[in-house]
């Protein structure tokens, strides 16, 4: 039996969760072509970027001996494979260094060199602005207020995500944003 589409009951195409999944998409797309070429003017991408942030904030943290692929990769939330094609491209660029752990050769700890830290450091001088320019459409009160939403939707995400990942139905892979 199908149900008659009304103003309340709208067809899935037209319904308000699709709707805000494509103005999601859109934006993130726009987002990418805004700071793509912010990004290029330093030389790195933005998927780079997120990797030098990353490692630079773990330093900012103490971890001065660097991080392993394993935690770089769940503090972004990318597939591991994603996260050491990056860190390869990166490590050519003589921007980041991976090391074997002593405990276990087979995992790497990754850390910004001197070079690397050096471009997060030129890049953070325009970041904040940048950033903020991006968010400029809406008030400060209506960030705040998406803010707010989003980890609403992030929490109630991370909620099915393991209950796929515990039914066997998604893997790790499935989580990857490149």
């Amino acid at each position: 039996m199908t149900v008659p589409t009304t103003p309340d009951n709208p067809p899935d195409s037209d319904h308000p969760a699709a709707a805000m999944l494509r103005a999601l998409v859109v934006y993130l797309g726009l987002m990418r072509r805004v700071m793509q070429p912010y990004f290029q003017r330093f030389g790195i991408s933005g998927a780079q970027w997120l990797v030098l942030s990353a490692l630079y904030h773990a330093q900012q943290e103490g971890t001065a001996d660097g991080i392993t692929q394993g935690d770089l990769s769940n503090r972004l939330i990318i597939r591991p494979p994603s996260v050491t094609g990056v860190i390869d491209r990166l490590a050519r660029q003589h921007l980041v260094r991976r090391r074997p752990t002593s405990q276990d050769r087979r995992v790497k700890r990754v850390s910004l060199t001197r070079q690397g830290r050096q471009v997060v450091e030129r890049i953070l001088v325009h970041h904040d602005a940048k950033i903020r320019s991006l968010a400029a459409g809406i008030t400060v009160a209506e960030q705040t207020q998406a803010i707010h939403l989003l980890e609403r939707l992030n929490a109630h995400l991370q909620t099915l995500a393991v209950q796929e990942e515990s039914a066997g139905t998604a893997t790790r892979d499935d989580l990857d944003i490149d």
